[in-house]
Formats: structure tokens, sequence, C-alpha cells
């Protein structure tokens, strides 16, 4: 397996083996050496050839993945658990791809507190659900450089939709209009 050290420049926001002296972009790493990257700290990538393939069109078109990852601020805090896909992430990003965090606002929103789901409960589920977004957003920033990451809440596309709409939208893949971040 190949070692290597990514170092980040001050001055510029891509990592320093995508920089030049001159801030010119330089192409991705090969396709190998990222899989190295990636393949740290996992047991199977599957399907592998699938992501080798992903990685070679985004090298031959210089253009980075976006790595999706969602949360739902359910509780106070982000756990342990979290912190595996948070830091896989941080390497995508590492090698110049894009990190893309979704906060699942509106299905936190939906999520049945003990002894079920009443009106009242809901207005407080929005109001603890928005606190609890901002809190996972810090502590996520302390693996994931929030600032240089796309950061999304399903709240913004589903919010608009009517209760009947939402299973016409998961059969549809996006349904109306929902963006696709």
């Amino acid at each position: 397996m190949t070692r290597m050290k990514l170092c980040w420049r001050r001055t510029s926001n891509r990592p320093s083996h995508l920089t030049s002296d001159s801030l010119t972009p330089m192409p991705f790493l090969p396709v190998e050496e990222q899989l190295a990257v990636i393949r740290r700290g996992v047991e199977k990538i599957v399907p592998e050839e699938e992501l080798a393939a992903m990685l070679t069109r985004s090298r031959e078109s210089d253009t980075p993945l976006r790595i999706k990852y969602g949360i739902d601020p359910t509780a106070a805090d982000v756990h342990l658990g979290h912190t595996v896909p948070l830091r896989k992430m941080r390497q995508f990003k590492e090698l110049g791809h894009q990190a893309v965090i979704i906060i699942g606002n509106y299905t936190a929103w939906w999520a049945t507190p003990p002894g079920g789901m009443r009106h009242a409960r809901r207005s407080s589920a929005r109001r603890k659900s928005r606190q609890n977004a901002q809190f996972y957003l810090s502590q996520v920033g302390k693996v994931i450089d929030i600032d240089k990451a796309e950061v999304h809440r399903n709240g913004d596309w589903f919010g608009g939709m009517s209760f009947a709409e939402h299973p016409r939208s998961v059969r549809e893949g996006n349904g109306r209009s929902t963006p696709h971040p």
C-alpha cells in the first residue's frame, strides 16, 4: 500500500498536491493512490470497481466527487458512531473532493417522540431540531471544515411539500422540483 502525506497550504483552499506555487490547479492524485487513502480503516468498499470508475472520471474531467453525509438532528449531540463516516469524508475532502453535509431537519420534525406525535410536540420538535442542528454543525466542524463544505437542510426542499406528495417524491426519485444536493 502506498503511503502518502497530505498537507494543506495556508495560501490555498486546496490540498497541496492540487496546488502549485502559482496556485494553478493540478490534477487529482492517481486513482490507485486515492483508493489507497480511501481503503484505510475500511474492511471492504462495495462495489470498489464503481468507486474506481467514479474517481477515474473525476480525475479525467478535473471535477471533484460530491461526497454526501446525511444526519438527522434528533438528539442533542453527535455520537461516536458519526465520526466514522465523517473521518472518511474528511479523507475524501483532503483528496480534493467536495464534502456535502445534509441536515435532516425535516425528517427530524416527523420523528415520533415517546408516546406518539402530537401537534404541540411537533412545534417543540421543530424548535429542538433547529437547536440540535446548530450544535451538530459545531461538532461536525471539529472533523470537517464546515466553511469549505456544502451544508443543506432537507427541510428546504421537503418543507414546501404536502404530506401526500412525500410518497410520490420517493417513488419518482426526487419528486417535483426537489433539489438534489
